[in-house]
């Protein structure tokens, strides 16, 4: 066929054959018809690429079908995933949409398929560990390694203040574990802490999905880390949430847990530890002095959120960053860090989380 021809992918995949009598000889009379007259693959232009399934009106495939030395070039050229079945005949996934097969693009880098889910990792879903810093609070859109510094008591006796939801945002729509799109429902979601002390999650609100709101049956334990797991599937396509595979970066295990300061994509770890402004894990003079530097704009919050995460330690919306400024907010901390009742149910100072974050 010459070059600018007007039968270039000109005719209509639907239209090929199906291969009753085998010629291309590997035993699947089940595809479509593999091969033009002349014996070279059909759909030439298809090599690799998915927006280009699109065979030559009549007989015969361009001279693209061809190499330099004039040799067809061989059926399984075009049938990157090994199913012997062409792959411009099988529904090719391309669900990054630059115009190469899924497929294709891990056997030539493998790379993109760490968890081994024959799918490109970037196309299941995740979870987005927070935005911007400033953009978003902790109570709006969670992240992995937070330690919630703000007081724990009203009464100085009960701990009656605290975590007891946590909103988390995916990278896409979600769906419940069985795959079969339906709400999401608080299985769905595992929950482990470093302590006894395990809240449960009594309700899941998935209105605002992606965005999902999980509700606990109580306050999070202090001193404790609580691990948040997504056991989701994306709406769209059914795919399972990504989990990093094990020795991944040298340091996850087999259950996707990679350790402190990473974010993995299916979880979060968040604690609970009254003045721990500075988010070392353990309260001490540092608190204080961060705690100026944060409300004096010197340096800004460890992590990701906003100012009130870290420096609105009588949790009432307003900071000392604020106008006007809320001037309790460093008395609270005072009292924090040396157990005047209330707000502090104990000393506060000297201690540390009871385990490092997992």
């Amino acid at each position: 066929m010459s070059p600018g021809s007007p039968a270039i992918e000109a005719g209509g995949l639907s239209l090929l054959p199906q291969d009753t009598y085998d010629a291309d000889g590997d035993s699947n009379t089940a595809e479509c018809f593999p091969v033009d007259l002349d014996g070279c693959v059909r759909i030439a232009g298809a090599v690799r690429w998915a927006a280009l399934a699109i065979p030559e009106m009549g007989a015969y495939e361009t001279d693209a079908a061809v190499d330099p030395g004039g040799t067809c070039h061989d059926f399984a050229d075009f049938d990157c995933d090994y199913t012997e079945q062409l792959d411009t005949c099988e529904g090719i996934e391309d669900c990054d949409l630059n115009g190469l097969v899924d497929l294709c693009e891990i056997i030539e880098d493998p790379g993109l398929d760490v968890d081994l889910a024959a799918g490109l990792d970037e196309c299941q879903p995740r979870i987005l560990h927070g935005p911007p810093v400033g953009t978003a609070s902790f109570t709006d859109h969670a992240f992995t390694g937070y330690i919630d510094p703000r007081m724990e008591s009203t009464d100085g006796i009960n701990v009656n203040l605290g975590l007891d939801k946590v909103t988390i945002v995916f990278s896409k729509h979600v769906s419940a574990s069985n795959g079969t799109n339906e709400p999401l429902e608080p299985w769905d979601f595992i929950v482990t802490a470093t302590g006894t002390d395990v809240p449960k999650i009594t309700l899941v609100d998935d209105s605002a999905n992606p965005k999902v709101v999980l509700y606990f049956d109580r306050i999070i334990p202090l001193r404790d880390w609580v691990t948040i797991q997504a056991d989701v599937y994306s709406t769209e396509d059914s795919k399972e949430v990504f989990r990093l595979p094990l020795g991944y970066g040298g340091t996850c295990d087999a259950n996707g847990n990679c350790g402190p300061g990473k974010q993995e994509p299916d979880r979060i770890d968040v604690g609970y530890l009254p003045a721990d402004v500075d988010q070392d894990g353990v309260v001490g003079p540092f608190d204080l002095l961060k705690f100026r530097q944060y409300v004096n704009g010197v340096v800004k919050p460890p992590a990701m959120g906003v100012p009130n995460d870290y420096i609105d330690m009588n949790r009432n919306g307003t900071n000392g960053v604020d106008d006007p400024p809320d001037v309790f907010d460093l008395l609270v901390l005072r009292q924090l860090v040396n157990g005047v009742s209330p707000p502090a149910t104990q000393v506060w100072n000297g201690l540390g989380m009871n385990e490092p974050q997992p």
